[in-house]
């Protein structure tokens, strides 16, 4: 009875809303999934962006199941603007698609990636802004859709990327060069080092 019990906590932990949990795939300007806005001048100055996949609260993303990768698009990226350089995670083994394409980036790890970190490094991406914008909502949108489920930013959570376990997952934004649009965690550009450690509560 006992047994019984707790796997029915755990089924109704694992059902929960994917928007009621702590994590989503988003765009930091900090390796440590942290910098929801980033100021990058144009013509000339570049900086690195991060998509991760922010593994945090209880249960975890992937629901105590092994954590093998994940899939997104980017939008927003205005004409003009530069990615000068694209790359996957380093403990990736297999990546198909780009995050600024038409059917987004779909990365696969060779281990299970999410019992150890809570800010798990999907793809780094060098913004090159070449014309003058400001307010830019970078956006993690879905990509190309896993089986049964929609256009939605996912995780994987088995052997082989879009298997029955694809779970959506929330997608997060950065605003890049903010002047009248501010995360809701206040100001926290990268040159203010005594925020960095925040994240944008959604």
């Amino acid at each position: 009875m006992r047994r019984i019990v707790r796997l029915l906590v755990l089924f109704s932990l694992c059902a929960w809303d994917t928007a009621a949990r702590a994590g989503e795939i988003g765009i930091y300007a900090e390796r440590n999934c942290s910098g929801c806005e980033i100021t990058i001048p144009p013509f000339g100055a570049v900086d690195t962006l991060y998509v991760c996949i922010l593994n945090d609260g209880d249960p975890p993303v992937s629901c105590g199941q092994p954590l093998f990768g994940g899939a997104f698009r980017i939008e927003g990226l205005p004409l003009g603007w530069v990615v000068a350089e694209a790359r996957p995670a380093p403990a990736a083994c297999g990546v198909y698609g780009e995050p600024f394409g038409a059917q987004g980036a779909s990365v696969a790890f060779c281990r299970d990636q999410g019992s150890s970190d809570r800010c798990i490094l999907l793809y780094t991406f060098v913004l090159a802004p070449l014309a003058v914008y400001s307010d830019v909502h970078l956006r993690i949108v879905g990509g190309l859709p896993c089986y049964v489920y929609g256009n939605c930013p996912m995780i994987y959570t088995g052997d082989q990327p879009c298997d029955p376990t694809c779970q959506c997952y929330p997608g997060g934004e950065i605003i890049v060069n903010p002047v009248n649009d501010h995360c809701t965690v206040g100001v926290e550009a990268r040159t203010w080092s005594n925020v960095r450690a925040l994240y944008r509560v959604r």
